[in-house]
């Protein structure tokens, strides 16, 4: 199995997406090749512990995003089109077509779900780890449009939607209704390094209703 995960930083960083980043690859079970596609960093050249046959295949490339206040997002969005021109070049490199050969493809920044435009039934997951943006079931009616836009421009691609304890509010945003929703498999609260030495299984799974859109199919097998 081949998964694919989209970063906008290079995963030697500090933050929370690097460290998530990380312990996918460090619990990777036997059989499972990952791709990173990420923004080159002064540390990216850093082998992974073990042979390096079983480390992640990375993939460096200049990356764009569009953080800030929202008259700025809007800018870079849609009248400068930074993330536009970054993705067209990725895509001219052969970038999209390797990751639209994977078995599912993981985002943390869900602006590039527009590089796997027309990729067909592959499971493509956005996230909330770098932005709410296109996500959020916004009041102000200017926001509320601006993530619209995203969804139409940026979001056409995504069918799945990681769901963890920031981002509840939004599970009763419609754009939902058609769309897998994976719920954490495991206490993510545990990647923290002041937790890293419980590394204790998940004893109980809540699941309410039974329904497939909740992707128990993805989840339940790895659990046993």
């Amino acid at each position: 199995m081949k998964a694919s995960f989209v970063l906008v930083v290079n995963m030697w960083g500090l933050g929370g997406s690097q460290r998530f980043m990380r312990e996918i690859v460090r619990r990777a079970p036997a059989g499972l090749d990952i791709t990173i596609l990420q923004s080159p960093g002064p540390e990216s050249a850093r082998s992974w512990e073990g042979s390096p046959s079983t480390g992640p295949r990375v993939i460096e490339a200049s990356m764009a995003s569009a953080s800030g206040p929202l008259p700025r997002r809007i800018y870079r969005l849609f009248v400068s089109r930074d993330v536009i021109r970054s993705i067209d070049a990725l895509r001219r490199s052969g970038v999209a077509e390797e990751l639209a050969r994977s078995d599912i493809v993981y985002l943390f920044n869900n602006l590039y779900a527009r590089l796997l435009d027309g990729a067909g039934d592959l499971p493509v997951i956005a996230s909330a780890h770098a932005s709410l943006s296109g996500l959020r079931a916004a009041s102000n009616p200017i926001q509320a449009a601006y993530d619209l836009l995203v969804r139409r421009v940026y979001m056409r691609s995504v069918n799945g939607l990681h769901v963890f304890p920031k981002f509840r509010g939004a599970l009763s945003h419609p754009w939902l209704r058609y769309r897998m929703v994976l719920p954490n498999g495991v206490d993510a609260g545990s990647f923290r390094p002041r937790r890293s030495s419980a590394g204790g299984k998940l004893r109980l799974l809540f699941i309410s209703h039974l329904e497939y859109g909740k992707g128990l199919d993805v989840l339940l097998p790895p659990a046993g």
